[in-house]
């Protein structure tokens, strides 16, 4: 009994074994948010044209340039204003130095329309030179007149 000394028990846990199935599960998960990012902000992306650079750009892509969605920005033209409300059908074209551009849009005509300084129209170029547009910002003059009265 020279060893009658009592000690404690000290329990060694196992190292925890992560489970290598949550893990790949994560990674899968984590991939699957960075590409459905990546890809979304990809589709949503468009830069602006000019008029001049969008009928380069036409006619070096030729057939395959009509199927894409492109913005265009340029100054309104504001006599070339026609607006059916019967068909919800405004045209109005964007001049661009000595050039016309026509544009299409079918929906309601935008409120700040007639002040429009310049438009930047979203929407598919076609081959008779007529831009459908599927949606139309228009930019107001930056400073603000009260009329006069008298």
């Amino acid at each position: 009994m020279e060893n009658d000394l009592i000690l404690p028990k000290v329990s060694v846990s196992k190292p925890r074994r992560v489970n290598v199935k949550f893990i790949a599960a994560g990674l899968v998960i984590v991939a699957a948010m960075v590409f459905l990012a990546i890809s979304s902000f990809q589709s949503n992306s468009m830069y602006y044209l000019t008029v001049p650079e969008l009928k380069a750009q036409a006619q070096a892509d030729g057939a395959a340039f009509y199927d894409k969605m492109v913005r265009v920005s340029g100054p309104l033209h504001k006599e070339s204003i026609d607006w059916s409300a019967k068909t919800l059908t405004l045209k109005f074209h964007i001049n661009e130095g000595n050039e016309m551009f026509p544009v299409v849009f079918v929906g309601p005509i935008p409120d700040t329309m007639e002040n429009g300084e310049t438009v930047v129209v979203e929407g598919k170029y076609t081959p008779a030179g007529v831009f459908n547009a599927s949606n139309i910002l228009v930019k107001c003059p930056s400073k603000y007149e009260p009329e006069k009265s008298g």
